[in-house]
């Protein structure tokens, strides 16, 4: 994370909580190690304190916490110090003294994503951004903004307000996120339709107007956004949907009110609009006759729109809030995916079918229409393994099948065979820029290999490595003139919790167990295999064996076939006659 940045800007004419519950710590409940480096001693502390001063170096456990956790409060890790440097310089003293001496860090942001993957595994050096908070520079006729990564966006913006600029994105979190993480993750936001990713932001005019509507069918949410495409065209800057359960948590957690009335009992769902031209009048006119006729073609049941910059910010902290309301009703499993718009929310609907537990307390879905993201939310009262097993690795492989994308924090601890069709082709391009990368860097350059995630940086490439043997093992395959044979370590797994299934064409191997004890505290897993048997080996007579030491070997033996040249057939014989008698 670069600690200055540069942004465009562009023209304008118009807190942080926990659950009270703390999550488990990520490597035991994952049953991670951790990988070889240094631990924090009184000498480091030390030095850290001569750099920055005792009141930037922070090591009281429970201050810690705050930058151990994820604002979703699913993940912990248990670093023991955090440092918040305020200059270039001292981050580069910082990293090049942690290089030297093996320490593990973690850089960190606003801590506001929803996918944890802001705070350590470990006990990483938390190096937070938060003092680094300057603005640098402010060219009003470039419209380019300089500042340093720690800068809240919420505050850029308003600074840029005073002289008549504004930022390129916008998020919920705008308040407390800051903009080195808004970079470092090309948040995309939710003005995305107008300006796309923040790497590819451009320099433009802003004015703006919000809509929201309701609507009875998803397949009505498809039609609008089509309208909306073709009567807003290059004015329509966001495109939002939520569904009813959603929104309900903005009406019922908050006492949020609605703004359609038209139906007391809600619509199924709603989408928020905004456009963003050079005219407010011009403006307000398009998105007027957007509503009028998506009332007269019946796509939509009720609609409001406004430019008051009150009633705007309403209506769009009834979509910024329902991330922070969700997490009041206790576990959340949050997926944060994005998939082809025909299939958009038929994830929701697929998991609705598949998890019918009393336990559940909301199944619901909503994200932006541009990109094809939706924010797939279960909640229940508590974590319950036996829920997790049902969704996971379902949801994977339904997105896998649909060739979508997944961002969440346990895909770095899932093995990779749930993503065997694609991953292949995917990690090539990671490998090819390791070695890039490998051949310009120092073996102990600090941040090498980048795309790999360095060991000092973060240490998940020793996690995956430990989960193959932890979950499911590492595998071999074989095959020669006389069988094809797959060898997997299943040690981790009792015999009666491996299953070895054939149908036409695959071979398909399971291991699960439930929850039990080990010496790092309790953990279940699961995993799954499937392997296409080649043409020419014989598929029913696949035979599976387990050694005393936890190998499975399944073989597959040849198909037998004819021995070339002339033979006598023997003749069957058969004690009922042919024709039977009338």
């Amino acid at each position: 994370m670069s600690p200055r940045i540069l942004l465009r800007t562009f023209q304008r004419i118009s807190g942080f909580r926990f659950a009270s519950t703390k999550p488990a710590f990520t490597s035991d409940r994952y049953n991670v190690k951790r990988g070889a480096y240094a631990s924090i001693s009184n000498d480091h502390v030390a030095f850290f304190n001569e750099l920055l001063g005792r009141n930037r170096v922070i090591v009281d456990a429970e201050e810690c916490e705050g930058y151990n956790i994820d604002y979703a409060n699913i993940v912990r890790g248990k670093s023991t110090l955090v440092l918040k440097p305020k200059t270039t310089d001292e981050v580069s003293t910082i990293l090049k003294f942690c290089n030297e001496n093996r320490l593990a860090v973690c850089p960190q942001s606003g801590n506001t994503g929803l996918v944890g993957g802001s705070v350590p595994v470990f006990d990483e050096i938390v190096i937070s951004m938060k003092f680094m908070n300057k603005i640098i520079e402010t060219n009003e006729l470039a419209g380019v903004l300089t500042c340093e990564a720690g800068c809240v966006l919420e505050d850029l913006d308003n600074h840029l307000g005073t002289v008549g600029l504004m930022m390129p994105i916008d998020l919920g979190a705008k308040g407390s996120c800051l903009i080195g993480g808004c970079v470092s993750t090309n948040a995309g936001g939710l003005r995305l339709l107008r300006y796309g990713n923040l790497h590819g932001n451009v320099l433009g005019l802003e004015a703006n107007s919000s809509s929201i509507v309701g609507l009875n069918s998803f397949e009505k949410v498809l039609k609008a956004f089509r309208l909306a495409k073709s009567e807003l065209a290059e004015i329509l800057s966001s495109f939002e949907m939520m569904d009813k359960r959603s929104i309900d948590i903005s009406f019922t957690t908050f006492g949020m009110k609605s703004p359609l009335t038209s139906k007391t009992d809600g619509h199924d769902f709603y989408v928020l609009l905004e456009t963003s031209g050079s005219n407010v009048n011009h403006d307000e006119e398009k998105l007027g006759s957007f509503v009028e006729k998506a009332l007269a073609d019946d796509i939509i049941e009720d609609g409001t729109l406004t430019s008051d910059p009150t009633k705007v910010k309403h209506i769009w902290a009834l979509r910024e809030r329902i991330s922070e309301g969700v997490l009041k009703e206790g576990y959340v499993f949050k997926y944060d995916i994005s998939i082809p718009l025909l299939s958009y929310y038929k994830v929701i609907e697929m998991i609705e079918e598949r998890l019918r537990d009393p336990r559940v307390i909301r199944i619901s879905g909503y994200g932006h229409l541009g990109d094809g993201n939706i924010h797939v939310q279960v909640s229940i009262p508590s974590y319950e393994p036996d829920i997790a097993s049902q969704l996971e690795p379902f949801i994977f492989e339904y997105v896998s099948k649909l060739r979508g994308s997944i961002n969440r924090i346990d895909m770095a601890l899932i093995t990779r065979d749930l993503f065997r069709n694609w991953w292949e082709d995917m990690d090539r391009y990671h490998r090819e820029l390791e070695e890039h990368f490998k051949r310009l860097s120092t073996r102990d350059d600090f941040l090498s290999p980048i795309p790999s995630f360095n060991e000092f940086f973060r240490p998940w490439r020793n996690m995956m490595e430990q989960l193959e043997h932890q979950v499911g093992g590492s595998t071999t395959v074989e095959r020669d003139q006389n069988k094809y044979q797959v060898v997997v370590d299943v040690q981790q797994f009792a015999p009666e919790e491996i299953t070895v299934r054939t149908d036409d064409k695959c071979i398909t191997i399971e291991g699960k167990h439930e929850e039990k004890k080990d010496e790092h505290g309790y953990v279940s897993r699961h995993f799954v295999r499937r392997y296409m048997l080649p043409q020419g080996y014989d598929i029913g007579h696949v035979k599976p064996s387990l050694s005393s030491d936890g190998i499975l070997t399944i073989t597959a033996p040849k198909l037998a076939m004819p021995a070339p040249g002339e033979r006598i057939v023997p003749i069957e014989r058969s004690r009922a006659p042919a024709i039977k008698a009338i």
